[in-house]
């Protein structure tokens, strides 16, 4: 018995947070992208086209934690933050962490 599914939001390159997001990317004004799962990694990674994507190594990557951060390392990228503890109060004092330094 399944209790939940991640399943991506579909979304075209025309649609509202999508293409704010592929303007920002494009722009380099995306200052960090968290993941709190490796799911909404692959979710991530999945909808951004090849050009974004190359975009996003001008972006700090958070993740919730090692497992996370091994997906996003799959796809090429270094997280520049993850989680000790890992939950998303965890995720965010290390965010805060990572920008007063």
């Amino acid at each position: 018995m399944h209790v939940y599914d991640t399943v991506p939001a579909a979304a075209s390159a025309s649609s509202g947070d999508h293409a704010l997001l592929l303007e920002l990317l494009e722009a380099g004004r995306l200052d960090m992208a968290t993941f709190t799962s490796s799911s909404t990694a692959r979710n991530f990674f999945a909808m951004l086209g090849g050009r974004a994507r190359a975009r996003l190594h001008a972006t700090a990557l958070a993740c919730i934690g090692p497992i996370t951060a091994a997906t996003v390392r799959d796809f090429g990228h270094e997280a520049a933050v993850s989680a000790d503890e890992y939950t998303v109060d965890g995720l965010t004092r290390a965010i805060v962490d990572y920008f007063r330094k």
